[in-house]
């Protein structure tokens, strides 16, 4: 009988202790480390990437979309889809009340609910739409969403500028619309694009600007 008393003990003592240590676990996964390969190690075409732009790619190569040869692709446009990606996994780390499921249908003409990529779609759109004060995603991307096409330097800048909305004013760049403008200007405040009279809007943002922007974008989330 004492016996089977220990075992009794012991078995909810190692009981206790896998409860406490996945409690640990899943409510820290913030403070947990992965081990991520240096940047120079896992994008083939690394010596392709600018100067100004290397520290930055190695600090946020993980969201983009590397080739099968591994290439990173520096001065390749970045498509739409990708920035989309880049927003989701940005705002899943550091938005709070970022939603894991969204049931909202975009306003996409060529939006299809059985994309595999369906439920990143809503959810960014659905986080921009709530946003108080704040341009609408169809607003920002237009009524089709061209999944493949290379978003633009405006558009890439404006779904950043959701994370931080008007806030102060910086450069004025002529070539943004007046709708704009508070948005792209804050980006500028915060140092996180530089200034100048244009900020080209209409042209496509490559892998590399992306990176730059991103990685000042996470010292400005912190």
């Amino acid at each position: 009988m004492q016996k089977k008393y220990l075992q009794i003990i012991i078995f909810s003592f190692v009981f206790l202790i896998l409860i406490y240590y996945s409690f640990v676990f899943f409510t820290n996964q913030d403070t947990i480390k992965v081990n991520v390969y240096p940047a120079e190690e896992v994008i083939n075409d690394f010596d392709k990437i600018g100067d100004i732009y290397q520290e930055a790619v190695k600090n946020t190569y993980q969201y983009f979309s590397l080739d099968s040869s591994s290439n990173f692709n520096p001065q390749t446009p970045l498509i739409r889809m990708d920035a989309l990606k880049i927003i989701d996994m940005v705002a899943s780390q550091k938005i709070k009340n970022y939603s894991a499921s969204a049931n909202n249908i975009p306003y996409f003409k060529d939006f299809n609910n059985s994309d595999v990529y369906a439920n990143i779609i809503k959810r960014v759109c659905s986080y921009i739409d709530s946003i108080p004060d704040f341009p609408k995603h169809y607003e920002i991307l237009g009524y089709e969403l061209k999944k493949n096409e290379p978003i633009t330097r405006l558009e890439f800048m404006m779904l950043i500028s959701s994370f931080f909305g008007k806030g102060k004013q910086g450069n004025i760049y002529q070539d943004v619309p007046t709708e704009f403008i508070s948005y792209i200007s804050n980006l500028n405040a915060l140092g996180i694009i530089s200034s100048g009279d244009t900020l080209n809007a209409n042209s496509p943002i490559t892998h590399e600007q992306a990176a730059i922007v991103l990685y000042r974008t996470f010292q400005k989330l912190k």
